[in-house]
């Protein structure tokens, strides 16, 4: 799409100086953390697609590996969090690409990450335990 297009051309002009343009390396995803969590449609489409497109292009780019290494587990975290209730249902579908990404470029990562939801009463206390797993069981392939 254009917007993943956008995205490679400001990658293409160096991961460093895209990086450097803030304070910390981790800033662009926190940004785009908080993002999904808006219950505006467009900051939270767009937000979206950033974090599912910087997980595709993360393998390409030491830095961007590392970032995502290191706010994996928040980037997922969140996404639950959004999907038990903080996002309207109607835009719970954005998730998607996040975790097909982050499943098909971190799988071992992807698969540690999703045990927050061994967690007792997270996301919330109505599921229970053999609901969350299968829940993990049909997301991580």
């Amino acid at each position: 799409t254009n917007e993943n297009m956008d995205f490679l051309k400001l990658i293409d002009y160096g991961e460093e100086s895209l990086l450097s343009r803030f304070s910390n390396k981790y800033n662009l995803i926190k940004i785009a953390v908080k993002g999904i969590t808006l219950p505006e449609t467009g900051a939270l489409k767009k937000s979206a697609s950033f974090l599912a497109t910087f997980v595709k292009e993360s393998r390409n780019h030491m830095n961007m590996t590392n970032a995502v290494l290191h706010k994996g587990e928040e980037i997922v975290k969140i996404m639950i969090l959004c999907i038990s209730g903080i996002t309207p249902r109607v835009n719970v579908d954005v998730f998607g690409d996040i975790f097909i990404a982050l499943n098909s470029k971190y799988p071992s990562e992807f698969i540690v990450w999703m045990k927050i939801l061994e967690t007792q009463h997270f996301p919330t206390t109505y599921i229970n335990h053999d609901e969350k797993v299968n829940y993990m069981k049909s997301i991580i392939r």
